[in-house]
């Protein structure tokens, strides 16, 4: 492009400068002066076509620095382009790199946690037998309302905790009577009855150690750093048997240790497969937690919704 400019300018300056000598001289009968004034003259006429010619050189220099810089800067442009783009490539590459390294983390956190967390079951299901064997057996064997089959940890674990539910309502039909509240008795409530079996009963031992051990694994779910719990929440709880249930339902409204997990229980609907007719007061006991709890429930749902609406009639 510098080629096409300055060419035919140094041919346009070098014809405007010749043609004109040409004629002055007159180069056919070209003769030298010996008069100063003509050389006077000559000099004037030479100035005058010199002027323009460096005039217009400096111009074509000034032009050709600014054509060199504007290529110059054209090509840092094309430089920064290509730099800009290996950098986003190497950046996209490097996040690329590191997610993966922290997929990789999350996954052997997740396995180390999974192989802790089942081992934890299976010893707490040892745990609760070995206690149920200790304090209960005699009872349970005892207990004409419960099957007394002691063959199974699991099979232990069920009958322990069926038992405990029936001394519930002994409880409650003890404080509820006339032997205990005189002439006038007032019918106990779920929270009276279930107090006095953990605190006055010989069965307290027991309780107190089972709910030991159940927070422990609560515990260690909750300081875990999983972001999604929900699923070993509802694992764990899938592990309960009916009467395991119906007594985690009262510690956690009736004490202040087990307090936290309430909003657990209602945000990952653990409740969803409890058998609400071993509860002391029905519905009344129900609406201590959010239907949330519950789930997808339909048999608590339909009599929740039942004996809200009866409730809203009376108050009317």
């Amino acid at each position: 492009m510098i080629r096409k400019i300055l060419l035919p300018a140094f041919a346009i300056v070098s014809i405007c400068s010749i043609a004109p000598l040409a004629y002055y001289f007159n180069f056919g009968h070209m003769s030298i002066s010996d008069k100063p004034e003509n050389w006077g003259v000559f000099g004037d006429f030479i100035g005058g076509i010199l002027n323009p010619f460096l005039s217009f050189s400096a111009f074509i220099g000034v032009l050709l620095t600014v054509l060199l810089q504007r290529n110059q800067l054209q090509q840092s442009q094309s430089q920064l382009a290509m730099t800009r783009e290996e950098l986003e490539l190497t950046r996209v590459e490097l996040k690329r790199s590191a997610d993966a390294q922290a997929q990789q983390i999350d996954s052997v956190n997740i396995q180390n946690f999974e192989a802790t967390f089942f081992k934890l079951l299976d010893r707490f299901e040892s745990q609760i037998a070995h206690i149920i064997r200790v304090h209960l057996e005699e009872d349970v064997k005892n207990d004409s309302n419960v099957p007394s089959s002691f063959s199974s940890d699991r099979d232990i674990r069920y009958c322990g905790f069926e038992h405990l539910r029936y001394q519930l309502y002994k409880y409650q039909e003890y404080y509820s009577s006339e032997y205990y509240r005189g002439e006038f008795p007032k019918r106990c409530d779920s929270e009276e009855a279930f107090k006095g079996l953990i605190f006055a009963s010989k069965a307290s031992g027991a309780i107190e150690a089972y709910f030991m051990h159940l927070k422990f694994i609560l515990d260690f779910i909750e300081e875990s750093k999983l972001i999604d719990k929900r699923k070993y929440y509802r694992v764990l709880f899938s592990e309960f048997t009916n009467g395991e249930l119906i007594f985690i339902f009262y510690k956690v409204i009736y004490s202040d240790e087990f307090q936290e997990v309430k909003s657990k229980i209602e945000e990952f609907s653990l409740f969803e497969y409890i058998g609400y007719r071993g509860l002391i007061d029905g519905c009344v006991d129900l609406n201590k937690y959010s239907l949330s709890a519950y789930g997808k429930n339909k048999s608590i749902n339909i009599n929740m919704e039942s004996w809200l609406k009866d409730l809203a009639d009376m108050s009317i």
